[in-house]
């Protein structure tokens, strides 16, 4: 299965993604409910998905492989793990910018 985002042509796949998702910021932003295996945000004081209160899982092995199976599961949410590259700037961008440049150097 190949995902195209929707800022850049080149297609991402689940497996790239979910290697995105074990070195992304967003390990440490969640965590994973013991009853249900729900992901959750931190700032959540108890599961969305079961109710869960009291302890989650934070480790980043069990971290990781619960947002793996959420993208295998919603397969759209893959666009929220990708980072767009910044675009090269188009040739009269280019020209301007180098204008400003020169006549602020003057």
């Amino acid at each position: 299965m190949k995902v195209h985002n929707l800022k850049s042509p080149r297609p991402i796949g689940l497996v790239e993604a979910c290697r995105l998702a074990e070195i992304s910021s967003v390990c440490s932003e969640v965590m994973v409910c013991p009853a249900c295996n729900g992901v959750n945000s931190r700032a959540n004081a108890d599961c969305y998905n079961c109710g869960w209160r009291g302890r989650f899982i934070t480790e980043r092995a069990a971290v990781s492989e619960g947002v793996r199976r959420m993208l295998i599961e919603s397969p759209h949410l893959i666009l929220a793990f990708v980072d767009n590259p910044p675009r090269k700037p188009k040739f009269w961008e280019w020209v301007r910018t180098r204008w400003f440049r020169m006549r602020q150097n003057r």
